[in-house]
């Protein structure tokens, strides 16, 4: 398909107006690097030289990889094979034998009965043998020239891979002497060609978008700037837990306090690459006056006087109770409360009412 991109006339009009935000996908993703090595279980095969995807659903369908030396051809893989991918290596569900057997068959065509020996389930048959267009699927390739419609913003670097098959971004590189990366949703995308990928966005909004990294980065810069403070790297990182999806950070488990919650959130979104950062932290503090009241709000331990001490998310209680059946009331209570992670029983004593 060859498409002119000198004069706005000839590009093809957009069917929806220039979207201003990226996609809000929550799931696990992968950056599909293409000219990156491709390797099975067993060692590794040749490179990524495109991926093909559905431009209806967004869905990545096939790999293109080109291997063998020194004249390699193309082996058209279902995306269902690959296991792992990163800006270093896309890796397959394969054997190098199993790989082997796919390699055999003619670009675009794979055989159910080529396949059913393999160690997935097999794939279905791509309807046609052109590798650049299966079907509805079309190709992108690394370097293929990315215009908006008002000019052009760079090349393409890499696919970003939803854990679903889907493809959910694509990472843009521009600039030369100083290049940056920028992650653009696949929607954006209003046609591919061999060399060419016409954007449904004006300059301004790619230029919006932010910089990408991957979220092995994003997590490592993250933990570091937490480790730095010295609270948080004492205290604070104990109990807690750090999730990147996406550019988007989540902080989990449990802290000594609300503020120093806060704080750790407030650090986290200062890591180049964060889109956002979502707070769940179970403050210690927060979580000993809560349980106490709900203790406290119980039939039988309205008259008790409660000793609650909260650390990891791990609650001790103890005090004054009227009665056994008291003391076993407050310690359900305690275990069924949202945020606690165990109960443990304290000091406690029984208070007989005086005879009369």
């Amino acid at each position: 398909m060859a498409i002119d991109v000198r004069s706005n006339h000839s590009m093809p009009a957009p069917s929806a107006p220039s979207p201003t935000a990226a996609p809000t996908d929550e799931t696990r993703t992968a950056a599909l690097a293409i000219g990156a090595p491709v390797a099975c279980r067993d060692g590794r095969v040749g490179t990524l030289e495109r991926v093909l995807f559905d431009r209806g659903t967004g869905r990545v369908q096939y790999l293109v990889i080109a291997s063998g030396f020194p004249r390699h051809r193309d082996v058209v893989i279902p995306v269902g094979f690959l296991d792992t991918a990163s800006d270093d290596e896309a890796t397959l569900k394969l054997t190098r034998e199993e790989f082997a057997r796919l390699r055999s068959r003619p670009p675009g065509v794979l055989d159910t009965s080529e396949t059913a020996g393999l160690s997935v389930a097999p794939p279905p048959t791509p309807p046609a043998r052109e590798v650049r267009a299966i079907g509805p699927a079309r190709a992108i390739e690394k370097g293929a020239a990315v215009w908006c419609e008002d000019g052009q913003v760079g090349v393409v670097d890499s696919v970003v891979l939803g854990a679903d098959g889907t493809a959910t971004g694509l990472v843009v590189r521009s600039g030369r002497w100083f290049p940056t990366r920028r992650r653009v949703p696949v929607g954006w995308i209003d046609a591919a060609a061999d060399d060419l990928v016409l954007l449904r966005a004006t300059r301004a909004a790619f230029a919006s978008q932010p910089e990408y990294r991957e979220d092995a980065a994003i997590l490592a810069d993250v933990r570091a700037l937490l480790e730095g403070d010295d609270p948080i790297r004492t205290v604070g990182l104990r109990h807690a837990a750090i999730a990147v999806e996406q550019g988007r950070v989540t902080l989990s488990g449990h802290v000594p306090s609300r503020s120093m919650a806060r704080r750790m959130a407030d650090l986290a979104r200062r890591a180049p690459g964060v889109l956002s950062v979502e707070e769940r932290l179970v403050a210690d503090d927060e979580l000993e006056r809560a349980v106490a009241a709900a203790i406290g709000r119980g039939a039988l331990n309205r008259t008790s006087r409660l000793s609650v001490h909260a650390e990891g998310g791990r609650v001790v209680v103890g005090g004054v109770f009227p009665s056994h059946e008291a003391k076993e009331e407050a310690l359900r209570i305690a275990e069924a409360f949202p945020g606690v992670a165990a109960t443990a029983e304290g000091p406690a004593a029984i208070e007989r009412p005086a005879a009369t």
